[in-house]
């Protein structure tokens, strides 16, 4: 396949193949005319890559990740490496749930005027919520 008809049939970019293949992710073959001509097993790569991708891995992490799996390394000292960079990328994912969580109870509240309702204290619950919420983030972006 071309890197046209690539592009077509993932819906991506062609400057996107291009920039993986400048980062040593992928390696089409090329033709006499020297064109790129990816295979089967270029394109499974590329899906990889996209979903590694869409999960958040960086760049680094994801030609690691092709990396080991290229070499077929089965051994100890590899699949330290990949426990280690899935593990950080659970983390990752489950701050998010938490993230995600707390802002739909937020919107919850909200849409249950439950704004309007004070608690002991006189403040409003959307209020306490919000300072939570905010806090954690300044808290994460502090740690950065």
């Amino acid at each position: 396949m071309t890197v046209k008809d690539v592009s077509c049939m993932l819906r991506i970019p062609i400057s996107k193949l291009h920039y993986y293949e400048e980062n040593g992710l992928i390696k089409p073959k090329r033709g006499e005319n020297n064109y790129r001509i990816f295979t089967a097993e270029d394109i499974m790569k590329i899906k990889c890559i996209l979903i590694l991708k869409n999960l958040n891995f960086s760049i680094l992490e994801i030609k690691e990740v092709i990396g080991i799996y290229e070499t077929c390394e089965n051994d100890y000292s590899s699949r330290i490496k990949l426990e280690t960079l899935y593990n950080k990328q659970i983390d990752k994912m489950e701050e998010k749930i938490v993230e995600y969580v707390n802002a739909i109870n937020l919107f919850k509240t909200i849409l249950l005027f439950e704004d309007y309702s004070e608690s002991g204290s006189g403040e409003k619950k959307t209020d306490k919520m919000i300072d939570e919420i905010y806090n954690k983030y300044i808290e994460k972006s502090d740690e950065r």
